[in-house]
């Protein structure tokens, strides 16, 4: 008589977060260019937003760019054992940079909940590109955002509203 062997494939039915490295000072793509550029998969990138909390379990610090179809972008350095919440809307394009030659390690889970995670950084703690004149004194502060900026002008130019002042400690 033949034995009937039956193998069971239990599959878990859980939101299971990815984790990435990165070296050499590079910037990876995580989502938004397309299949086959992308380093992960937002299940959520045809819904109007989403949210994407970032985890640095690395002992290194690196940046976080959000980018707009317009060219329009969000930046966050994300210290060691932080982790933070990113609201993207739909077509963002979403990048990891390695600040260092040092590696970058990060995860990163997608949810299309508001309540699911922790809530976005304020829009005054989310710093964007200066492009405009900023004054020249050393006076440092350091930004909402855990940024040390030369000065209350070139925090501002950055977009960053709220600041203590003296550099910002380092967690490390």
């Amino acid at each position: 008589m033949k034995k009937l062997k039956l193998i069971i494939l239990i599959i878990p039915i859980v939101s299971i977060g990815q984790t990435f490295e990165i070296t050499n000072g590079q910037s990876m793509c995580m989502i938004g260019k397309g299949k086959g550029q992308d380093a992960t998969i937002n299940p959520y990138a045809d819904e109007d937003y989403s949210y994407a909390l970032i985890e640095n379990i690395g002992l290194v610090e690196f940046q976080i760019r959000a980018e707009s179809t317009t060219k329009d972008f969000k930046q966050f350095l994300l210290k060691p054992s932080n982790k933070t919440v990113i609201k993207l809307y739909r077509n963002n394009i979403l990048y990891l940079d390695a600040l260092t030659f040092e590696k970058v390690e990060a995860s990163i889970e997608f949810s299309n909940d508001e309540n699911k995670f922790p809530p976005p950084p304020p829009i005054e703690c989310i710093a964007v590109e200066c492009n405009g004149p900023t004054t020249r004194e050393l006076a440092p502060v350091c930004g909402c955002n855990g940024v040390t900026y030369a000065n209350p002008s070139t925090a501002k130019c950055h977009g960053i509203k709220k600041y203590k002042w003296g550099k910002c400690e380092d967690k490390q």
